[in-house]
């Protein structure tokens, strides 16, 4: 035993003689520390040794004596290389990085890099070293593993906010709904480089919506390239859609042009159903849509850089629908106060239309010295929408006056919104700190054309326009003031807003003039290189859609209406975040938020006559308590799990008691995990699932959300590097899109409504050409006045 430890120590003694500890920083030309550079170890071509520099730009390898070369990258920056013979105990090696604006090699790199980092005002999703964004997945399957986020087929939700708008590097999608959703689900995980979460807008954004940016980065490689992306999908749920996609990316010298174009057709089913608990009736009405769709989404955009200090561009996007729809319902009354028997009524529609959007953004760039850039953005886009419908009520059985004969309600809409806005923002570096200003106006206009027709004394047509102007300048300052731990954030935006809202057959007119400062605050902690703590602080305007404002009655029945709201104004909201983020595993934040004279949809029931009238108010006060947590476990080369748990407590006060209840409270919290695995030796096949679970809670609009469970699952097979081929399961439980309880004047009323949502798809994925992308940053000026359509 004593020889066995004698050789084991000599083992020992020999192995740790023969390693040598190699240490050292990375710094840029400004010998300011860069975090997160890869520092790797090779020999013949094979990676030895990997790690990451530290905060502070500090790194250390333990590797064993002999030849190596030695890499040191990081992106934006030239790689830096160097052969070394490890002889000595210890070595300090200083590395300094040249930066590199125009061309950025590919990095091949085994290391433990963050998947999860903080800025300032944003966290940052490391798309490229994560396992998600190198199994040939898309935007929207990488925006489930983003902390706080639920991307699902209706649409995109960020924990604690009301609202989401999507950037493409920089630059607003200008797309919404089913066409941004189309349009994110055909770009690749392969192509992106990262992703940004920015839970409070800084003041150089627009202030309106309890909002938050996701802005998806593409990646920057080689100037010279050309690639190519053409996919195609079938799904099938009780109806089949399929759905076509085509993207182009050319970039040569000082050129740069990038052109995607999605169909998407087919035909999808939509049910709902409701109960009005009235007190001598109940009402039961149970309603099936047919949803047939015919889209096309379009986005060109180009830039060209004239020198090296000036370029400039130009985007267009455009979306094209003819959403047609039929449905047939039954409506039931049983045997109560006002009937002798059991009031029946068959109900059939038929709908048929045009949705047209055309954006166009024409923008500049200009570096005046190395210190002080200027960017100006002129924007327009111009939205149609054309509707006709007729709903046909026939009672079958009656056994009172509610409803004697048959009815035909026809309903003609004309819509038209226009929006010009030009913007000018300024970065200027000074000696200590970065200063922001700029400005921005906008002009919108909206015209409405609207004819009822079939409803008893109320044949009538209207004709309404809305006009919005708003003039806005702001500015922010962020330094660390010496603080190597601290960095500091703080803005202002000021906004004057100007609308008319007109009735021209009625001559009636409503004006309105105010204006507001938003403030903004972020501070940022970071004590060690695992531990980040930011406070983030915001005040925000929350201005009604352009459709809540027009006054004019809809009717779908001749029991049920629904109207809006020129009178409307718009609410102001605050909002605190506290979060952390800890080895970019574990991130957690808790937040409030308050909103004062918010404003929604009002379902008002008349117990007298049965009838549903649907209308806008400001009738409420709410605030909002949250926390939420998620972890991410990518220790297996095999397998990624982002895991989730959101927990939050809502209180509404309402303005309008007793129409609605008094006030509201609750509490409520959402589960969510995503797991990807990659399998086989080769690891072509990629198998997952993602699972949501929504516990049941409070709305503010004073509304009571039952429980939903959401699973779903997908496999996918690259063929080879070019081809992928995928079959994915949404929805397995075909659980509701919605099921909820209201009480209204005393009465309770139950909705529910399922949009097809349970269907397989299969998809196929082809690329070709060069895999090299250029990453360019973009905000364009009127991404808030696209989100109000």
């Amino acid at each position: 035993m004593k020889k066995l430890f004698f050789y084991i120590c000599i083992l020992l003694t020999t192995f740790t003689y023969s390693q040598v500890t190699y240490v050292g920083e990375v710094v840029d030309h400004k010998n300011q520390p860069i975090e997160f550079a890869d520092i790797i170890l090779q020999r013949n071509g094979k990676i030895i040794k990997g790690t990451v520099s530290n905060e502070k730009g500090k790194y250390e390898i333990i590797a064993e004596k002999g030849a190596y070369v030695f890499v040191v990258s990081f992106l934006g920056y030239e790689k830096w290389e160097r052969k070394v013979e490890l002889k000595d105990k210890t070595i300090l090696e200083k590395v300094v990085l040249k930066e590199n604006s125009e061309k950025l090699k590919e990095i091949n790199v085994a290391s433990n890099t963050k998947v999860f980092k903080r800025a300032t005002d944003r966290v940052i999703f490391d798309v490229k070293n994560s396992l998600i964004g190198k199994a040939n997945g898309n935007v929207t399957e990488l925006l489930n593993f983003t902390p706080s986020v639920i991307a699902q087929d209706d649409g995109i939700q960020v924990f604690g906010k009301e609202g989401v708008i999507v950037l493409i590097n920089g630059r607003d999608s200008k797309l919404r709904g089913d066409a941004l959703m189309s349009f994110l689900r055909s770009m690749k995980s392969s192509d992106i480089d990262s992703i940004e979460i920015i839970n409070t807008p800084p003041a150089k954004y627009e202030a309106n919506g309890n909002i938050a940016l996701i802005n998806v980065i593409l990646k920057k490689k080689d100037i010279e390239f050309w690639n190519s992306n053409i996919s195609a999908s079938y799904r099938q749920g009780y109806h089949s859609v399929s759905a076509y996609s085509g993207s182009f990316n050319y970039n040569k010298k000082k050129l740069f042009l990038t052109a995607n174009l999605t169909k998407r057709n087919g035909e999808t089913r939509g049910e709902e159903s409701n109960i009005i608990y009235y007190p001598d009736n109940q009402w039961n009405q149970e309603t099936n849509y047919k949803y047939e769709t015919d889209l096309w989404t379009a986005n060109l955009s180009s830039e060209y850089r004239v020198n090296s200090n000036w370029l400039f561009g130009a985007q267009y996007t455009g979306s094209f629908n003819t959403p047609n729809s039929s449905n047939t319902g039954n409506i039931s009354v049983p045997e109560s106060g006002l009937n002798t028997g059991i009031l029946q009524i068959e109900t059939s529609g038929q709908e048929d239309g045009d949705k047209d959007f055309n954006s166009f953004n024409f923008h500049s760039v200009v570096n005046v010295t190395p210190k002080k850039t200027i960017n100006i953005d002129f924007d327009y886009f111009d939205y149609e929408l054309s509707q006709n419908s007729n709903v046909v009520s026939t009672p079958n059985q009656t056994g009172g006056n509610i409803l004697d004969e048959e009815t035909r309600i026809g309903n003609r809409s004309n819509q038209n919104i226009s929006n010009f806005s030009s913007k000018v923002d300024v970065d200027y570096a000074l000696k200590k700190g970065m200063l922001n200003f700029g400005g921005k106006v906008t002009f919108s206009k909206t015209n409405n054309d609207v004819l009822i027709t079939g409803v008893v004394d109320f044949d009538q047509q209207t004709k309404f326009s809305y006009k919005e102007d708003i003039q806005a300048l702001y500015t922010s300052f962020s330094n660390t003031f010496g603080l190597t731990e601290w960095s500091f954030q703080t803005g202002v935006r000021m906004e004057r807003t100007q609308t008319l809202a007109q009735e021209k057959i009625l001559n009636s007119e409503v004006r309105n003039d105010y204006v507001n400062f938003f403030p903004t605050l972020y501070i940022n902690y970071k004590p060690s290189q695992h531990h980040n703590f930011s406070l983030d602080y915001s005040k925000r305007i929350h201005r009604p859609v352009f459709n809540a404002l027009n006054p004019f009655r809809i009717y779908t029945s001749p029991f049920s209406y629904s109207e809006g709201n020129p009178n409307l104004l718009p609410a102001i909201s605050s909002q605190v975040i506290l979060s952390h983020i800890y080895k970019s595993a574990l991130s957690t934040a808790v937040y409030f938020s308050y909103v004062e004279n918010n404003s929604g949809q009002v379902a008002v029931l008349d117990n007298s006559n049965l009838t549903q009238s649907i209308t806008r108010l400001n009738y409420f006060d709410n605030y909002d308590i949250g926390i939420w947590a998620n972890y991410l476990y990518n220790k297996k080369k095999w397998w990624q799990s982002s895991n989730t748990l959101q927990l939050y407590y809502n209180e509404s006060t309402s303005k309008i008691y007793p129409i609605t209840p008094r006030s509201i409270t609750g509490i409520g919290a959402v589960l969510k995990t995503t797991n990807h695995f990659m399998l086989g030796k080769e690891k072509k096949w990629v198998v997952g699932f993602d699972f949501t679970y929504r516990f049941p809670n409070t709305s503010n609009e004073l509304i009571y959300n039952y429980e939903q469970y959401f699973l779903n699952a997908f496999a996918k097979y690259n063929i080879s590097d070019k081809l992928q081929v995928s079959l994915a399961a949404n929805n397995i439980f075909r659980e509701y899109n919605f099921n909820n309880l209201s009480t209204r004047n005393n009465t309770d009323a139950i909705y529910r409504g399922y949009y097809d949502t349970q269907y397989l798809k299969f998809s196929l994925n082809y690329n070709f050409g060069s895999s090299k992308v250029r990453k360019t940053n973009r905000n364009v000026g009127n991404k808030d006045e696209k989100n109000r359509i």
